[in-house]
């Protein structure tokens, strides 16, 4: 068989030296005699394929496309939670204490003294926003100390895997923290949570 019909041709049966007379007469094409086949011998099994039809060649590049325009659907939606996530990265390093609620500190405190034990795991991210491991104080600290430990990133976002709007309690209490300390969301971000977003109005 040459190498360049391989996309154009579509299996139709397996057989190996180990199947019976019976069974390769079983699952051999019946039209052999008006059909064009061909076979492929690879490490003692015979493949059995054929030409596309015009139909399946027109469902094979229907679908092509389509899962073209979804990832590039993706792709955008990716683009989204990345502007995103620097948005939120880029308040809490440059987060005012002149706005701080102290009773709401509090319980951003609780969630630290929980999970301050995997601080460790995030030095390298924890340096860059300015945070100190050994001697957290001031409320940017805090704040700084609360969203490493939360995890946030580039990878959290409002849609599923086709890009489908898709909730999520993580990035909802991240945006619910935030916003209480004074962040605004974004025109692109409120439409991306609230799922009415253009890119969400396209079919998957």
């Amino acid at each position: 068989m040459e190498e360049n019909l391989g996309a154009n041709l579509k299996g139709v049966c397996n057989f190996s030296s180990w199947d019976s007379q019976e069974t390769v007469q079983g699952k051999f094409p019946s039209d052999w005699e008006s059909v064009e086949y061909f076979y492929y011998d690879k490490n003692g099994e015979l493949s059995i394929l054929r030409k596309f039809t015009d139909e399946e060649k027109a469902q094979c590049h229907a679908k092509a496309e389509k899962e073209r325009i979804k990832g590039e659907k993706r792709d955008k939606l990716g683009g989204i939670a990345k502007r995103a996530y620097d948005l939120r990265k880029q308040f809490v390093k440059e987060y005012s204490t002149k706005t701080a609620d102290s009773e709401y500190f509090v319980d951003i405190l609780v969630g630290i003294l929980q999970k301050i034990r995997y601080i460790g795991r995030f030095e390298e991210e924890y340096a860059e926003l300015g945070g100190k491991r050994e001697n957290i104080k001031s409320y940017q600290k805090m704040l700084i100390t609360w969203y490493v430990l939360v995890e946030d990133g580039e990878w959290l976002s409002y849609n599923d895997i086709n890009g489908n709007h898709e909730s999520s309690e993580r990035l909802d209490y991240i945006y619910e923290v935030l916003m209480r300390l004074g962040y605004e969301l974004s025109d692109e971000e409120r439409e991306w949570k609230d799922g009415v977003h253009a890119l969400f109005a396209t079919a998957s």
